[in-house]
């Protein structure tokens, strides 16, 4: 969705539909598979000078088949909601996020990101299927001012993502998350502001059939059966961001992180403590009617598999470009690659993954679509999973419609 500045006590609602279809061809297809899609999106926004609350639902239908699975309909409910509040000092916000429903493994493949974070990167299941899925999120975030140098930062959230039923999480294991952070950044002139933040990250995992290549533990070497791998992450950066022009704005920031995990309970826990770096650039230029944005982030740190549950230590890079054309044609790609380190229970392991997408306005309502994505991970002990898909699709949306409250 645009962004927008209402004036106060206003309302807006934005409504779309996206019908689509995809090919995909991979690891665990034998031939291809199809997904004929349909995607509805609404969104209201009400506004007023010091507060914002917005509130989203994306239901989909989608029918999926091919030569590896017979015909699957399955129904996807996205929805989220989010609010925020603040003064000269003090920013107070607060999100919260849910989806249930069936999903292809194979869409999880990521597409391109946004300037306001960096883009994740994930492993594939390497059995391509359908399965059904839960995810849920909430984050509150706490920002104050005391002087126009200094800001500080304070956020706490938590997390659920995997498989709903047990035979689902035999492919995406059930794994909640509780994180927080807190920040202090100081600005030593116009251009140059030096911060520091701690972090902190606690996963579990629910308990079932062992994803882990080659999982071992000092009480019982070998394959293990079932895994319930459980983990802390801490980690310390200090830093520098910089703007180099009007612009473009780039950071660097190093640290050290610790990290202790184990795949059973009642096994002894691992510690590990790891270097941590993190390197952002991001650039936004051109006219309004032909527009170019680039984001490029490069992070090494011990991280949380979410095929498995497990802590390793990986480098990772990732890049996202987007161009509007004055036609109002929009251009995005997407790039990204992870070399993992190893871990005290995951061998070492490889992604590298790419897709572009093209939209074409054919009006004010309506605008054609085409997407091509490449994944490719590699993992030492484990099969090799890759996946091509290309989709093709139309929108129909709705201007802006707004309103007072």
């Amino acid at each position: 969705m645009l962004p927008f500045v209402l004036a106060a006590e206003a309302g807006t609602l934005e409504l779309s539909d996206r019908v689509g279809a995809d090919v995909r061809a991979g690891t665990g297809i034998q031939g291809s598979a199809y997904d004929a899609s349909d995607l509805a999106s609404a969104r209201v926004t009400m506004s007023e000078r010091r507060w914002n609350i917005s509130a989203g639902y994306s239901p989909s239908f989608s029918l999926s088949g091919g030569d590896h699975l017979p015909a699957t309909g399955y129904v996807l409910q996205a929805e989220n909601v989010g609010a925020s509040w603040h003064d000269r000092r003090l920013t107070l916000s607060l999100v919260e996020t849910g989806s249930y429903g069936w999903q292809t493994t194979a869409g999880l493949v990521p597409q391109p990101g946004v300037l306001t974070q960096a883009q994740p990167i994930q492993g594939l299941p390497a059995n391509l299927t359908t399965i059904q899925v839960v995810t849920l999120g909430s984050s509150a975030g706490v920002a104050y001012r005391p002087s126009r140098r200094w800001t500080l930062g304070v956020s706490l959230g938590e997390s659920i993502f995997g498989g709903a039923r047990e035979v689902d999480r035999t492919v995406a294991p059930l794994t909640a998350g509780l994180y927080g952070a807190a920040s202090a950044s100081f600005a030593m002139s116009r251009v140059d502001s030096a911060f520091m933040r701690i972090t902190g990250y606690r996963s579990w995992t629910h308990s079932g059939p062992c994803l882990v290549p080659n999982a071992t533990t000092p009480n019982a070497p070998g394959v293990l059966a079932t895994c319930a791998p459980d983990s802390y992450l801490g980690a310390a950066y200090i830093g520098e961001q910089h703007r180099f022009s009007q612009h473009s704005t780039g950071n660097a920031d190093v640290g050290f992180a610790i990290a202790e995990s184990r795949l059973l309970s009642g096994d002894p826990y691992t510690t590990g403590v790891y270097p941590v770096a993190d390197v952002g650039y991001i650039m936004d230029f051109g006219a309004r009617a032909a527009r170019v944005s680039l984001r490029f982030d490069l992070q090494l740190a011990p991280i949380v598999d979410q095929r498995t549950g497990a802590v390793e230590y990986a480098a990772r890079g990732t890049g996202t470009a987007r161009w509007l054309l004055p036609s109002r044609t929009t251009l995005a790609w997407a790039v990204g690659a992870l070399q993992s380190l190893g871990g005290a229970e995951e061998s070492p392991g490889s992604v590298l993954y790419t897709s572009g997408t093209v939209e074409v306005p054919m009006g004010k309502f309506f605008a054609l679509s085409a997407m091509a994505s490449y994944f490719l991970e590699d993992q030492e002990g484990g099969p090799t999973t890759t996946s091509v898909a290309v989709f093709v699709g139309a929108t129909v949306h709705t201007l802006p419609v707004r309103f007072q409250l």
